[in-house]
């Protein structure tokens, strides 16, 4: 399932329980609602029942992806500009719409990287071969934020695979707690003017978007049930 065919099967509740079904068989198989209702309601529920079993929408994170011929890699959090953070923050306000945006804005295409490197590579397998792992994020760069890029690629990731952009919102909100969390100490005021005013904010804009994400996660309407695992890729 595309980001767009998921975000057109999340955006139905004003549907009948029939109509929902013939907009999700609809936007899954690509045929036509008019033909659909002259099926059988027994038909259009057994091809519903069947979809809902064999789409299996299980997050997964991967730090770098290969679409349409071009390298994207996550960005990493330390690294995200105040323009990201309030672009993220506005966008995440309506998660099910934007989330082709939100997408565009965890990643970038990728300008340098260390995976060609001989040495890189044979640490690589000495690493799987011991079966750990090592800091991707280390080894790449992404493209400086361009809100017209960002646009741009939006657009094309419509067509990412859904488990993707859930995987990735998942990992995010991982992340902002994380730093929400080791922040916490900071709870007097002279602890906080320790921390630079851009920080304080970052935070309370992390604070505001893992507030949104974790109502979305973990919505109850979402029209396929979704598995709260990830999995990490390298490659």
């Amino acid at each position: 399932m595309s980001v767009e065919q998921w975000q057109t099967i999340n955006n139905i509740e004003h549907l009948t329980d029939l109509h929902k079904t013939i907009r999700t068989i609809s936007v899954l198989t690509g045929i036509d609602e008019a033909e659909l209702k002259g099926y059988g309601v027994k038909s259009l529920g057994t091809i519903y029942q069947d979809l809902n079993n064999k789409i299996d929408l299980k997050e997964e994170f991967h730090p770098i992806f290969k679409f349409e011929n071009t390298l994207y890699g996550f960005q990493n959090i330390d690294n995200m500009t105040l323009g990201e953070y309030v672009d993220l923050e506005r966008l995440c306000k309506e998660p099910h719409k934007n989330l082709h945006e939100i997408m565009s804005i965890f990643y970038r295409e990728i300008d340098t990287h260390n995976f060609d490197n001989f040495v890189w590579k044979q640490a690589q397998k000495i690493l799987v071969n011991n079966k750990k792992t090592s800091n991707i994020f280390k080894q790449y760069k992404v493209k400086k934020y361009d809100v017209d890029e960002r646009v741009k690629t939006s657009q094309m990731f419509k067509q990412l695979p859904a488990q993707y952009a859930l995987g990735a919102l998942a990992f995010f909100l991982g992340i902002a707690n994380g730093y929400i969390n080791i922040t916490s100490p900071y709870s007097t005021k002279k602890e906080k003017r320790k921390l630079e005013s851009q920080q304080i904010h970052n935070l309370q804009v992390l604070q505001s978007i893992g507030d949104g994400l974790r109502q979305f996660i973990h919505s109850p309407n979402q029209v396929f049930s979704i598995s709260q695992g990830t999995k990490v890729s390298l490659i």
